[in-house]
């Protein structure tokens, strides 16, 4: 947790923490509800992990308690940095208010996964499509590979500099739409361990700004992008770096 303590507020008890600017809650094992946290002004940095409990992220996250609207609050407006990871039981991600714009829109780095086994499909994600300002994604599949693909809304990312794509054990084949992402700089699959299909060469050729690919621990992929004999490594023999291995760890 960090404050700003060039903006007090005085003895407000219900501003308290209104000068907080970075929060990480981990391992917070027995929790059922995330706190209201979406109406921080200051708040820039946000973190959130091992949280077993929580089954839903809804309005309590975004700051408007149990009502339909925002109030006039637009969440979260400060915030750069948010990593929602390791929350086994999360089922159900609620959209940002739309009444109110949505919020987010300074948002730059963004880490998500690691949910429940029971979903076959990621939560709600219509939350992330209005990002203006995001550079950096993480996104984070299934070990067990019920997750078979990508979620569409990561196609509107139009600013997106740097994606990783981890333990996405049942997809086999990317999507065509990745090639909409024409910031893209840095592409990365890691984990991957069915993964054997790029886009088409013309959906990679898209990328115009691509300069680096890492492909780790995706055996398929790896001997399908094996210089001069994959079948997929025309598609990133243009690249100046270029990164294929195996680390030999596996996670159970």
């Amino acid at each position: 947790m960090a404050v700003d303590d060039e903006n007090p507020s005085g003895g407000d008890s219900s501003r308290a923490f209104d000068n907080l600017v970075a929060l990480i809650l981990q391992n917070c094992k027995w929790c059922e509800q995330l706190p209201m946290v979406g109406h921080l002004p200051r708040l820039k940095e946000l973190r959130i992990s091992g949280m077993d409990k929580i089954r839903s992220i809804g309005n309590e996250f975004y700051g408007i308690g149990d009502g339909s609207t925002s109030n006039g609050v637009r969440p979260f407006p400060a915030l750069k940095v948010l990593a929602l990871r390791s929350m086994k039981s999360l089922l159900e991600w609620k959209a940002t208010p739309v009444d109110e714009g949505g919020g987010l829109t300074r948002l730059r780095f963004l880490k998500i996964g690691g949910f429940s086994e029971e979903l076959d499909s990621f939560p709600y994600l219509n939350s992330i499509q209005d990002l203006p300002s995001l550079e950096f994604l993480a996104i984070h599949g299934d070990v067990r590979g019920r997750i078979k693909s990508l979620p569409d809304q990561l196609q509107s990312l139009t600013t997106l500099k740097t994606l990783n794509i981890v333990y996405f054990n049942g997809m086999e084949a990317l999507p065509e739409w990745l090639g909409n992402l024409s910031s893209l700089k840095y592409l990365g699959f890691l984990d991957c361990d069915n993964l054997k299909y790029l886009p088409t060469a013309t959906a990679m050729r898209r990328l115009s700004k691509l300069t680096e690919i890492r492909i780790r621990d995706c055996p398929f992929l790896r001997e399908n992008c094996a210089k001069g004999s994959g079948s997929e490594w025309s598609k990133i023999s243009h690249l100046p770096y270029i990164h294929i291995y195996e680390t030999g760890l596996r996670r159970v």
